[in-house]
């Protein structure tokens, strides 16, 4: 009992670890570009299928199309850092969908609305994602820099012209002392002028550094909001309930409600009903007598399964379970009944509202079954109500 309790922990540990692991993921960025020198229109050596070259430093990457029999191979030239995706042409007007996935990254998904045409390569380019919002506060900064040497500068000319102007005043004012009053006064108008210069670029650079914060905050408001709409784009509802019919060496029927603490870890509650049949040849009870069996089993077992991916409409998974197993023993004198402490393993994938699973179940011996080990497998197909996706756009 000790040993399954750990076995039980082990597993509800690595689950989380997945968990937290698949909350802590980095961002790419796809934007469009122009060709390198490096990566000819050929590289897909078929004059007949379009061309979609994507210039990243990130290695590794791997591409797929929301109709997948469109992409027809993909290449990745280490030399200039690109990889080259071969496509089916497609008319102008239909929107292509290309996902790009890597460990360590979210899902970024990019849609290609102008047609692809053969022989007539497109570009793109695929980043990182930096924080837009330090850019643009470094930008402004820079601006607000080359305003104010460009402020210093000009008062500096007309510091100069005003000195000019004073020292031929001065002059005038040797030769002729009614000229004097005159330096005067041109001094009083450039300084005038100056003040008024300088006031009016003030006032201008206090508007455009307001008007910069302002767009600025647009900005960071239409990224959250994007971002909040590109989170729930590919989002499955949390609950849901399954039901469905294994066949194996017996036959099950279950239902199991479930649901998804995000979106590869749910947790969920199996209730089963299990015939298992013999013909009787072979079987002997301890008198040496050869007998006909019926075994039943009903179980309800705790799961965890855990999805490979969580942006997908296929969806693998792996999942564990342990719980309760009942069975009921039918012989020609009577019957009997006895519970165990078992466990189950299975691995399938989701589809839309179906899901397929290979299981096998673990019931143990039993203290009234010795000479009876349960333990079978089985292929399991259920249809579920609810945790449908869940997209805004």
């Amino acid at each position: 009992m000790t040993k399954k309790i750990i076995i039980l922990a082990l597993i509800f540990l690595i689950a989380s670890v997945f968990s937290i692991e698949a909350q802590s993921l980095k961002k790419m960025v796809v934007e469009p570009t122009t060709q390198r020198a490096g990566v000819a229109a050929e590289s897909c050596n078929t004059p007949s299928v379009g061309v979609l070259i994507f210039y990243s430093a990130i290695d590794g990457l791997e591409f797929s199309l929301a109709m997948s029999n469109m992409l027809l191979s993909q290449v990745y030239n280490k030399n200039i850092n690109a990889y080259v995706l071969c496509v089916q042409s497609s008319e102008r007007g239909i929107v292509i969908t290309i996902r790009c996935t890597r460990r360590e990254y979210e899902t970024e998904t990019y849609r290609v609305v102008e047609s692809i045409t053969a022989n007539k390569p497109q570009y793109f380019i695929i980043n990182p994602k930096d924080d837009e919002s330090m850019a643009t506060i470094k930008e402004l900064k820079e601006k607000i820099k080359r305003d104010s040497i460009a402020f210093e500068n000009e008062r500096r000319n007309l510091q100069e012209k005003l000195a000019q102007n004073n020292s031929e005043s001065e002059q005038k004012v040797l030769q002729e002392e009614r000229a004097q009053n005159t330096s005067e006064s041109e001094r009083k108008r450039l300084q005038d002028e100056l003040d008024r210069i300088a006031s009016e670029y003030d006032q201008k650079r206090q508007q455009e550094i307001a008007a910069l914060e302002k767009e600025l905050k647009e900005r960071d408001r239409m990224i959250r909001e994007y971002e909040q709409l590109k989170r729930k784009e590919f989002e499955y509802k949390p609950f849901r309930v399954d039901l469905g019919l294994g066949i194996g060496s017996t036959v099950d029927i279950f239902l199991e409600p479930k649901y998804a603490v995000n979106q590869r870890v749910s947790f969920g509650l199996k209730y089963s009903e299990t015939k298992k049949y013999s013909t009787g040849s072979g079987n002997y009870d301890y008198n040496g007598t050869e007998y006909e069996n019926d075994y039943n089993f009903g179980s309800i077992v705790a799961t965890v399964d855990f999805h490979f991916r969580q942006t997908a409409v296929l969806r693998p998974y792996v999942g564990v379970g342990s719980g309760w197993y009942k069975i009921k023993y039918k012989y020609d004198e009577g019957s009997v009944k006895a519970n165990n402490l078992g466990f189950l393993f299975r691995t399938g994938f989701d589809y839309k509202h179906c899901r397929l699973a290979l299981t096998y179940n673990m019931a143990g011996k039993y203290e009234h079954f010795e000479f009876f080990n349960a333990r079978w497998f089985n292929v399991a197909l259920a249809f579920y109500l609810g945790g449908g996706e869940y997209r805004k756009y």
